[in-house]
């Protein structure tokens, strides 16, 4: 069935004669002009603005002239009655029950009217359930509801306190975007209820009512629904403040401008169209960069700034190294986020913790050495979440001293923490819907200090290991130091820094892959570990930066310039010298074969002959000379030690695999250290080495005839595992042996 048309019907109201007859058109144009009907019909109105009596005055009209007939042919009386159907149902129900009367069949009125209203209805606009405020309002210090019943409506407190949004933020941590409502209230009793801050995914949730105001607010059972609703309702929205503040420190482009962010605000020349503000919090607080003291001088400070690079040239004792590494490292980590740390490792005393803070506070004249922004003892959940808002700043990380309780787990959060560092990587966390959240890995540029030396080879081919002996950092210079930094000298000089960088940054950033690359070609070599040239490389390249900026300013002339880049590269390049011995402190092989002796020492493992006797030289072996009471005498026997863990011969010492590799790992694991590799891999960097004194067709374990059947080993020099190139024939002990290996006896 097509849908009825909608016609446009007006309705002209003739007046009756003065005997109260009708009149029709021509009774009427012939007492009155044209222009008097004219006017009737400018000011007719439309049929279906007509109110009840209107509609059923034209349906008698109807019926009386054309019957039924008539009434369900007149398309635009049906639309008008369609019209008070949806409007006034009262009435419509009145003027069925009339066209009942009429003997209009009321089902086929139905089965007419249906598809017309069903029109009407779509062509309205949607009946608004609620007003502006959604049925809120505020009553005698409550936020209330409206609730309609048979009755009427009726007032419904929902809570006793009345509460409005005073700004919406959107937090930028640099990874994702995050809401933040600031909301204030009033108990009913007219006490304020302070400012707090909600993200905006828990704001309906409520949770946050108590903690944040208390016990006295309370919200009434079964209201907690409306509560969120009606404070978003009733907060005057012409009040409330929008931004987006970011929470992290270091680069950020503003525009076509590059802008350094930190606690006191924005360094650089910030866009008008585009204004940033920051926000942080925890010990970035104090990431306050100041400008320099008045009446301080800029080329006068930066000289007092390189004094933290001077040292007596006669002295040998590696000063120079640390204090050139940390000063280059400062303006290394204002480039961008770091591959590499430092550690600063000495006993406690050696003022590492106070030579930390001496650069820390470039960053900030508060974080001196009791107020050092990171430490170990945080958890490692912590120190990631610092690390990532530390953003293209230096960050120390204070007191690396682990205790037997403590020590897997400290070793544990550092690796996990300069691995990050390293890798620009970070831990991958889901939401609670299952889709990824963003890594949030270090950004800065970590100096760590402590006591001891994080474990793991590649660990520490990611940082930089400075060693500071007693006597390197003298009192006096370090207490003139301290003066310049609590005077401000060095935040102000990084000020001054990050504003000449700030128009260059692009260009900087730009050309800075390139600029490592080419240095770190020229510094390759020498035994070092593959990273390290690229550390250094991006050291000296942070220290040139400074440099140029010096020179720029005539801090410093072409010829200071160009000494104090030549003393920095040698400095550093002496570090990356000794760096390699801690590298090789704490590779996998050199591990394994320090505790294999370890054991064979102890008597926790012997080494056999093939025939499973003492072999030459038992005493190395991990034999031990006991005397015994026989029939005849006193006997002097051997005895082995421990475990089996291989065999040898003239031609080296073969390990049993599995055996060897336990124990080591044994051994390892009560000094909380372990062999940072599976037993396989271990076999391949032995062979890597060159330390495997045989392998099989490509394979690297060989077979030997042992106790009767043929066994597969692992076959090592004898100078590497026993300290010898050959085997002597003699079973007896002399003098240096009895000290060194040392013999029991049964009595």
């Amino acid at each position: 069935m097509t849908e009825p048309s909608s016609p446009t019907v007006f309705i002209v109201q003739l007046p009756d004669a003065d005997d109260g007859a009708k009149v029709g058109a021509d009774d009427y144009l012939l007492t009155h002009s044209p222009d008097d009907l004219q006017k009737l019909i400018d000011g007719a109105k439309e049929l279906g603005d007509l109110s009840y009596d209107k509609i059923s005055g034209r349906i008698d009209t109807v019926l009386d002239n054309g019957g039924q007939e008539a009434f369900f042919r007149d398309s635009a009386l049906l639309h008008a009655i369609a019209k008070l159907a949806t409007e006034q149902q009262a009435d419509f129900a009145a003027l069925r029950s009339k066209l009942r009367d009429a003997e209009i069949r009321i089902r086929d009125f139905d089965r007419v009217m249906k598809p017309i209203i069903t029109a009407s209805l779509k062509k309205q606009p949607p009946t608004l359930g609620r007003d502006e405020f959604g049925g809120m309002f505020k009553k005698n210090g409550f936020m209330c509801r409206m609730k309609l019943t048979q009755e009427g409506p009726v007032s419904i407190p929902i809570c006793n306190f009345t509460a409005w949004i005073v700004s919406e933020t959107v937090v930028d941590d640099g990874a994702e975007q995050q809401g933040m409502l600031e909301v204030e209230g009033q108990l009913y009793t007219g006490q304020k209820l302070p400012r707090v801050k909600v993200p905006s995914s828990q704001f309906l949730e409520m949770r946050w009512v108590v903690p944040a105001w208390g016990s006295d607010a309370i919200i009434w059972a079964g209201e907690i629904r409306c509560v969120g609703p009606a404070i978003q309702a009733l907060t005057d929205h012409g009040k409330k403040k929008r931004a987006t503040v970011c929470t992290h420190t270091g680069w950020r482009k503003n525009g076509s401008r590059h802008i350094y962010l930190h606690a006191g605000g924005v360094i650089g020349s910030v866009s008008s169209h585009s204004p940033v503000s920051v926000e942080v919090d925890g010990p970035l607080r104090h990431f306050n960069i100041e400008k320099l003291p008045e009446g301080a001088e800029l080329k006068t400070s930066i000289a007092r700034c390189l004094l933290l690079t001077k040292t007596d040239e006669s002295d040998d004792s590696g000063v120079l190294g640390v204090l050139c590494t940390i000063f280059a490292a400062v303006f290394r980590a204002v480039i961008r986020a770091a591959d590499f740390g430092l550690h600063l490792v000495g006993r406690t005393g050696v003022f590492k913790s106070e030579l930390a803070a001496l650069v820390q506070q470039f960053f900030g004249v508060l974080m001196d050495s009791r107020h050092l922004p990171g430490s170990w003892t945080s958890t490692a959940n912590s120190l990631e979440g610092l690390a990532f808002h530390a953003k293209d700043a230096l960050l120390v990380i204070d007191d690396f001293a682990p205790t037997a309780m403590d020590a897997n787990r400290m070793h544990r959060d550092a690796d996990r923490l300069f691995r990050g560092q390293g890798n620009n990587s970070g831990r991958g966390r889901m939401r609670a819907d299952g889709t990824l959240r963003p890594n949030k890995p270090p950004r800065g540029l970590i100096l760590s200090t402590g006591e001891d030396v994080p474990k793991g080879h590649s660990l520490r081919a990611r940082s930089l290991i400075l060693e500071i002996q007693p006597g390197m950092i003298l009192s006096d210079w370090l207490t003139d130091r301290q003066a310049d930094a609590r005077d401000g000298i060095y935040a102000g000089v990084m000020y001054a820094f990050l504003e000449w960088l700030s128009p260059r940054y692009k260009e900087v950033s730009n050309l800075w892959t390139e600029k490592v690359a080419e240095l770190r070609t020229e510094l390759s070599g020498d035994g070092l570990h593959a990273r390290t040239p690229a550390i250094v490389a991006e050291l000296i390249l942070g220290f040139r930066c400074f440099t140029l900026f010096a020179h720029s300013v005539n801090a410093i002339s072409t010829e200071e310039r160009d000494g104090l880049n030549s003393r920095c590269r040698g400095a550093l390049t002496q570090v990356a010298k000794a760096q390699a011995e801690h590298h090789t402190e704490s590779e996998p092989t050199e591990i394994f074969l320090k505790l294999l002796s370890a054991v064979l020492a102890s008597g926790r493992g012997h080494l056999a002959s093939f025939d499973g006797r003492e072999p030459k030289q038992p005493a190395a072996c991990g034999w031990r000379q006991q005397s015994i009471r026989t029939s005849t005498g006193i006997a002097e026997i051997w005895q082995p030690q421990g475990r089996l863990v291989g065999w040898v011969d003239s031609g080296g010492v073969y390990l049993e695999p599995d055996a060897s590799f336990a124990e080591v790992q044994k051994l390892a694991t009560e000094q909380s250290d372990s062999i940072p590799t599976t037993k396989n891999t271990l076999w391949k960097r032995l062979s890597e080495k060159k330390l495997l004194a045989s392998t099989y067709k490509g394979r690297l374990k060989v077979q030997k005839p042992i106790g009767g059947g043929r066994r597969w080993v692992v076959h090592l020099r004898l100078k590497d595992v026993i300290g010898v190139d050959e085997l002597s024939d003699s079973n007896q002990l002399d003098d240096d042996e009895v000290e060194r290996w040392g013999t029991e006896s049964i009595f």
